[in-house]
């Protein structure tokens, strides 16, 4: 059967179709995350999308009509760094469905790790070029080593423990034995059995070096103020540094709480202190610089971190600085670039072990003559912001000082709303996303918290629960709870009572402010 439509008609519809399929082909191509270049049967380049620009440093325009190996600057990865001739075309050099990695070398000279895989462009019969697919691996190759360094450590500090609790066996017979000598001997016996006791004891503290590598000692753990730990090893480190050294610190707001060990943390400082000291001309400067972070679940950091809060601290010197084959050791148990009898190369190694057990993160960036720094993420437990620039000198708790509200709410979303409600208005404010967290934060906290508000139904702990276990220490604390169940429910759950000062959710920001407000007065 014919059809009695108008041709006329049907070619302007399909001529709209064709260019709607093309617009459409060209928008995906520009969007997807990996380079495309196309090539004709030449080799010249006809096509190239906005990824592709950006790795090659060449626009589309400049590239088309040019052989794809002028532009795509590919080089053997394991030989680039000599100076090496440019690698293979791809298009001849890579079976079907090979992908092999390369150091791409861009126009501006910046060297970049991906990954290459060529495909036929075919239209039916007819051979129209080859599809060059290129992919940045910089942060997969980033994330692949940091399994492998710690599954390296893991291995490492498992031997570690395992010796360490053997050798203690020994020590322990050795170091006995050699009390009950040095009890019964005198003379010059006598000072051979104190000298098997020193050499016994240095081989203790070693061992407990080990276990602490191992993550087999027994951490204090505690709530911690971050900030309050840097201050109260400064004057450790400005002496240990010297006179011809400077140290200068940069605590951020706002102050972040952890969850770990003081003299670990300290130890941690300590350590990276004096590695800093040798490394650093006799002029060198050591700065150490705090704040808070969130690391996002979609952001690209999520990839390597745990999305969430944490305390950041930066360790950084502008000493002489590691080359990168020393950098990629530098957590190695037993790895030292210090002269013979100056240390055994123990101290990063437990450094990585303490930030690790704790939760955390640790990671070094350095380069030749110019320093090297040390970026910690430790996961937040809770904040504290103060107001302005108040110096913590002049104190947060007097007469005449803003009122400071802990803030306790689980939905994430929820606390950040409220908490830019009250920081507007001028609170000073502790924050923490549970009860457990909120009753740790109040219990290192040594100034007044004047009020309390939190949600009523959470993970572990109800608010009601919480209230009650505070107000024994702050009788001067009040209290605002916020709850989005409706009042039955909380009956029905025992949660709610007459007298019970709560503000339903949803509320606008006035309202939980003129609460807060009326606590005050």
């Amino acid at each position: 059967m014919q059809s009695t439509e108008d041709p006329k008609k049907q070619m302007p519809v399909a001529a709209e179709e064709g260019r709607t399929s093309e617009d459409w082909l060209a928008t995906t191509l520009r969007n997807v995350g990996e380079g495309i270049i196309a090539t004709d049967t030449s080799g010249e380049i006809v096509f190239m999308n906005p990824v592709a620009e950006q790795l090659t440093g060449w626009s589309g325009g400049d590239a088309q009509g040019r052989a794809l190996m002028d532009v795509l600057g590919l080089f053997e990865e394991s030989a680039a760094a000599s100076n090496s001739l440019p690698a293979k075309n791809p298009i001849f050099d890579l079976l079907a469905g090979e992908s092999r990695s390369y150091t791409l070398i861009s126009k501006t000279e910046e060297h970049t790790v991906v990954e290459v895989e060529c495909f036929e462009n075919r239209s039916a019969d007819d051979l129209l070029g080859s599809i060059v697919v290129v992919r940045d691996i910089r942060s997969r190759r980033e994330m692949e080593g940091r399994v492998m360094q710690s599954q390296k450590m893991e291995a490492i500090a498992n031997l570690a423990g395992g010796v360490a609790h053997d050798f203690n066996n020994q020590l322990l017979v050795i170091l006995g034995y050699a009390d009950e000598l040095y009890a019964r001997l005198s003379g010059e016996d006598k000072e051979q059995a104190l000298e098997i006791k020193r050499a016994a004891s240095i081989a203790e503290s070693i061992t407990g070096q080990l276990l602490t590598l191992s993550r087999r000692d027994v951490a204090q753990r505690e709530v911690l103020n971050v900030n309050e730990v840097i201050r109260e090893v400064e004057p450790l480190i400005a002496h240990s540094l010297g006179r011809t050294r400077k140290l200068a610190t940069d605590l951020g707001s706002p102050l972040g709480f952890i969850r770990g060990d003081r003299n670990q943390l300290k130890q941690v400082l300590l350590t990276l202190a004096n590695n800093a000291r040798d490394a650093m001309p006799v002029l060198g400067e050591l700065r150490i610089e705090s704040s808070t972070l969130e690391i996002d679940a979609q952001s690209p950091a999520a990839r390597l971190y745990r999305p969430g809060w944490y305390v950041r601290v930066r360790v950084a010197d502008n000493g002489e600085g590691m080359d990168k084959a020393t950098l990629s050791r530098i957590f190695e148990p037993f790895f030292t670039t210090k002269k013979t009898g100056c240390g055994i190369g123990l101290g990063l190694s437990i450094v990585h072990s303490i930030i690790v057990h704790t939760g955390g993160y640790i990671s070094a960036a350095s380069e030749m003559g110019q320093g090297t720094s040390f970026d910690i993420l430790l996961p937040s437990v809770g904040t504290f912001r103060g107001i302005g620039e108040v110096s913590e000198s002049e104190g947060t708790g007097g007469e005449d000082s803003a009122p400071t509200v802990l803030l306790v709410e689980d939905e994430d979303s929820v606390r950040r709303l409220m908490h830019k409600f009250l920081e507007r208005a001028g609170y000073q404010l502790l924050e923490a996303r549970n009860a457990e967290e909120a009753e740790d934060i109040a219990r290192v906290y040594d100034k007044p918290i004047h009020v309390l508000v939190t949600d009523v139904v959470m993970v572990g702990r109800t608010g009601l629960e919480l209230a009650e276990r505070l107000m024994p220490q702050r009788p001067d604390m009040k209290v605002l709870f916020v709850s989005g169940y409706r009042h039955d429910t909380l009956e029905h759950h025992a949660l709610w009572n007459r007298d019970l000062n709560l503000l339903p959710k949803p509320f606008p920001a006035s309202e939980l402010l003129r609460r807060v407000q009326i606590l005050l007065s």
